[in-house]
């Protein structure tokens, strides 16, 4: 089977006069080492011969012999290095159409009952897929769990917490908000039984587990190595607000609701290195949505709107709510700010190991 490293490495042999034996087995494998100084490369190339080449010691020819070939295997690892990438944005998209075509086998299965029983079966069912489509995504990729976020540890349940809580305030903050403005008030509902309250609970946070895994494990860890940051959260709130517009959800409500939702809890899980304290985040403003009556059915409040103020109260919700959300992204990218410049300086004041394998392995990238 003829591969396109290897037709690279034939066209660059017949345009270039060859590469040497070493270097194009390395490019028909597909492995290159690093090197640096491509614009002196280039200069040398232009007819500049090296330091070493005007001093007499290496005859010129020979050296931009040798300049030629380094800028051919550069060059072809370029090609290689973009093919990569365009294969793991594959990969990714891949992911995301297996996760939606679990979500949509499982939906039409679920028994007719209660929204809570409803809720609960498809959680159970979607996180557990999401989940072995991860683990499946992750040995193809050669990484571990551990690698996004996903593999638990004793401090889990904590963060699982302490997410909770963070969640549950950033709730009351923007209801206090949106109760400001004097034309809303939150009335209690008709009762709900404890049962029905518990499984709601356990719902929420199966379906949580599903988003986060589903949005902010495997695909924003591979699109952050990708994009970076910021690119790697645009591209996943995007994603995020179009399945919940596939949802039901309005364009609006997508975007400026789950879409900004989603810059905040991707933000959590980059900051802590994990999955559980996004998950308890997300979990907790669901439930607090749902008590207050903002997830289509009543909970244990219901708002009730002054006449003549419906549109002008659906303008403050949805304006504080991305208020809300933003600024807490924001503390959280400055935690992940604060704790990777500690991470760095801690690394930086280490002494250097002795022997250099030693240093090697310390600095090669974890898989």
């Amino acid at each position: 089977m003829v591969t396109w490293p290897a037709v690279a490495a034939r066209l660059l042999r017949l345009a270039g006069g060859g590469l040497r034996q070493d270097e194009s087995y390395a490019v028909e494998r597909g492995h290159w080492s690093q090197r640096q100084g491509a614009p002196q490369v280039c200069r040398e190339v232009a007819g500049r011969p090296s330091s070493s080449a005007r001093r007499g010691s290496v005859p010129a020819e020979e050296q931009n012999l040798k300049t030629a070939s380094r800028l051919r295997t550069s060059l072809c690892r370029e090609m290689n290095n973009k093919f990569q990438s365009w294969s793991s944005v594959g990969r990714v998209l891949l992911f995301y159409i297996g996760c939606v075509v679990i979500l949509a086998t499982i939906a039409p299965l679920a028994p007719l009952g209660s929204e809570s029983t409803t809720m609960l079966f498809i959680g159970a069912l979607a996180s557990f897929g999401a989940f072995c489509l991860t683990l499946l995504f992750v040995r193809w990729e050669g990484l571990r769990l551990g690698d996004i976020g996903a593999w638990p540890d004793r401090r889990s349940p904590l963060r699982l917490a302490f997410g909770f809580l963070i969640g549950l305030f950033l709730v009351g903050l923007h209801t206090g908000i949106v109760r400001s403005t004097g034309h809303v008030q939150w009335v209690r509902a008709s009762g709900i039984a404890f049962p029905d309250a518990t499984i709601t609970l356990i719902a929420f946070l199966l379906l949580s587990f599903r988003e986060e895994l589903a949005f902010h494990g495997y695909p924003l860890r591979r699109f952050k190595t990708l994009f970076g940051l910021w690119g790697a959260q645009l591209i996943v709130a995007i994603v995020f607000a179009l399945e919940h517009k596939a949802g039901g959800n309005s364009w609006k409500n997508a975007f400026l609701g789950a879409g900004v939702g989603s810059l905040l809890f991707g933000m959590a899980a980059i900051a802590t290195r994990g999955l559980a304290l996004p998950i308890g985040l997300h979990a907790a403003w669901n439930v607090g949505d749902w008590l207050r009556g903002g997830k289509g059915s009543t909970g244990y409040l219901k708002a009730v709107v002054e006449n003549g103020f419906e549109e002008r109260t659906a303008l403050v919700v949805m304006t504080s709510h991305v208020l809300v959300m933003c600024s807490a992204t924001l503390a959280f990218w400055w935690w992940y700010r604060l704790t990777l410049r500690d991470n760095n300086e801690h690394e930086a004041n280490q002494p250097a190991p002795a022997n250099p394998a030693i240093a090697s392995r310390l600095h090669s990238p974890r898989h």
